[in-house]
C-alpha cells in the first residue's frame, strides 16, 4: 500500500483487489467510476472482467460533475479506477474538496488488475 506518511493528508482510501472484490461481491452499493480513455473494444474486453462490474467509463474532465449529477449524498461511497491509480488520486482530491467523505482508489489501477 501507498506510503500516507507525506505531508500533505489524504483524505481517501484506498482499495486493493481483494477489497474491491468485496465491495462487488457483497453488492454494497456504491458509484463505480473508470477514468480512462478506452476504445469500445477494450471496453468490450473490460465488460466480462468480474472486478469492472457495474463501472461507468469516463473520461479524465467532469469527474466531479459527473459524481454531483449521480449523487448528492456526500457519504454515498464514490470508487474510483484508472490505468495507474494517477488519475483517480487527483479526481478523489478533487471529490473531497467538493465534499465527498467516502471516496476510494483502486490500488495500481487497471494496470494491476488480474
Amino acid at each position: 500500500m501507498p506510503d500516507k506518511s507525506s505531508s500533505q493528508q489524504e483524505s481517501y482510501f484506498w482499495l486493493d483487489e481483494a477489497q474491491l472484490g468485496n465491495f462487488i461481491s457483497q453488492n454494497v452499493k456504491f458509484l463505480y467510476c473508470v477514468i480512462a480513455e478506452l476504445s469500445e473494444d477494450e471496453k468490450k474486453d473490460h465488460a466480462s472482467h468480474p472486478l469492472l462490474k457495474g463501472a461507468v467509463y469516463k473520461e479524465r474532465v467532469g469527474i466531479v460533475e459527473f459524481v454531483t449529477e449521480n449523487t448528492d449524498d456526500t457519504n454515498h461511497p464514490v470508487v474510483l479506477l484508472c490505468r495507474d491509480s494517477q488519475l483517480s488520486r487527483e479526481a478523489a482530491e478533487n471529490l473531497i474538496i467538493a465534499g465527498y467523505k467516502n471516496v476510494f482508489v483502486v490500488e495500481g489501477g487497471l494496470d494491476e488488475i488480474s
